[in-house]
């Protein structure tokens, strides 16, 4: 499934908002004087401990905060896990992976895709949707740029699903 806020991009102030509403049990502020990225400042007294969370959030989620894909779902697979726990959800609503609380305000929902018995992962059918759209550029004798965007944009899934020699294998045609 996917796992997006349902506030739109227009209300959302920063990427640290969204980092904060998607990855963080308690709100993370840079309490730091300047920037906060993994540096000499974070290893250093009296930030060391302030720091070392907000450096963390932001360079372990690095990129994931950087656009929004909308999403229309029906209210059947969209679940305000504060509210309705999705499938798999073993703690119930309102808990996180682990059963603690979540943070009150926190804006996250869960889209689960399902085929039957089986949950489908977005990744894999983003994945799937390239190869056709690969196959389709082929069939209509698109131009060799067209083609190689659409292999690179299919060669990244593939790095990110862990696959890389059928990445390279890709790219290399």
């Amino acid at each position: 499934g996917g796992y997006p806020p349902a506030i739109e991009p227009a209300c959302v102030s920063s990427k640290d908002d969204i980092l904060n509403n998607n990855y963080a049990n308690e709100e993370l502020r840079d309490k730091t004087p300047q920037k906060c990225w993994p540096s000499e400042l974070c290893k250093s007294s009296p930030y060391k401990d302030d720091c070392k969370r907000t450096c963390t959030l932001r360079y372990k989620r690095k990129g994931k905060a950087d656009f929004a894909i909308p999403i229309l779902a029906s209210k059947e697979i969209a679940y305000n896990v504060a509210e309705r726990a999705a499938p798999g959800m073993k703690h119930g609503p309102g808990r996180d992976r682990n059963g603690e609380a979540i943070m009150p305000g926190r804006d996250v929902w869960v889209i689960s895709v399902r085929d039957g018995e089986t949950t489908l992962n977005l990744e894999a059918d983003l994945a799937d949707l390239l190869r056709l759209q690969l196959a389709w550029a082929r069939q209509a004798h698109a131009d060799e740029e067209t083609m190689a965007f659409n292999r690179n944009l299919l060669a990244n899934i593939l790095i990110a699903r862990g696959l890389p020699q059928e990445a390279a294998e890709l790219v290399r045609k």
